[in-house]
């Protein structure tokens, strides 16, 4: 009787799991036979040892099968994208004023 380890996906970010809008982050997971990579519990069509750069929130995980045939599933990495903020400018006073006269923008 042979008994297989399990194999020990973990997942590694390419850069920080959290940025603003517009940004991205690969998350690859070491070598196996196949991947099946979640994000939020739903499939995604990615089946590559990496996956990204991409700027999509969630909880991503990998289910990786090692050349044995055994099958594991990584620990969470939770990839948060932050909103870009929205400015506003607001005037300390008259916007309409003669030449000469000033007005203070505070943003």
């Amino acid at each position: 009787v042979t008994v297989h380890a399990l194999p020990a996906p973990v997942i590694t970010p390419g850069g920080p799991v959290t940025f603003c809008q517009g940004g991205g982050v690969s998350l690859s997971t070491g070598s196996f036979v196949t991947y099946a990579w979640t994000n939020n519990d739903q499939p995604t069509s990615a089946s590559t040892q990496t996956i990204g750069p991409f700027g999509t929130g969630g909880s991503y995980c990998v289910t990786v099968t090692d050349a044995n045939g055994c099958q594991a599933t990584s620990d969470r990495v939770v990839v948060t994208v932050n909103p870009l903020p929205v400015p506003t400018i607001n005037p300390e006073g008259a916007t309409t004023f003669c030449a000469g006269s000033s007005v203070q923008l505070s943003a």
